[in-house]
């Protein structure tokens, strides 16, 4: 008689422990996290182009803290190739980002490359690009293009 009452004891103790931890797992998700997989965003964006699909991965990529490294590929494929008006101020914020300590640092190549991207996205009519091509008088014509990233950050 007294198996029972027993096995009925360790049954309890498994079944509380197993709902302690899936409610444990409810908690550490992220109220942003995309029902698929990074690999499946990523194959999404390389694919179609999905804009849905490179919002979820910026945000898993900020989430997570990958970084920017990891968004710069399919920023430059959703600006370039599905001319997607987000991926162009992506790229500016990409490139910059590693320096934005210190733009003093960036090599003249990346500033241009930089500048070209924050100009489209502004062309393109991306608020936060115009607000900065705007209030710090940013132009192609500009041989200089650090010391124009040097106003943006300053």
């Amino acid at each position: 008689m007294k198996t029972i009452p027993n096995f009925i004891i360790v049954i309890s103790t498994i079944v509380c422990v197993c709902i302690c931890c899936t409610y444990s797992d409810k908690q550490n998700c992220s109220m942003n996290d995309s029902p698929k997989t990074i690999s499946q965003l990523k194959q999404e964006i390389l694919e179609t182009g999905d804009t849905s699909a490179y919002y979820d991965l910026t945000i898993q990529l900020m989430e997570y803290k990958f970084g920017d490294d990891d968004l710069l590929p399919y920023a430059l494929i959703m600006a370039n190739k599905y001319n997607y008006t987000q991926a162009y101020f992506d790229v500016f914020d990409c490139l910059t980002a590693k320096y934005s300590s210190d733009i003093g640092q960036i090599d003249s190549l990346t500033a241009q490359l930089a500048i070209k991207y924050l100009l489209i996205a502004s062309e393109k009519g991306h608020w936060q690009a115009s607000e900065i091509v705007e209030s710090h008088s940013i132009t192609k014509a500009c041989d200089n293009n650090i010391r124009q990233l040097n106003k943006i950050f300053q």
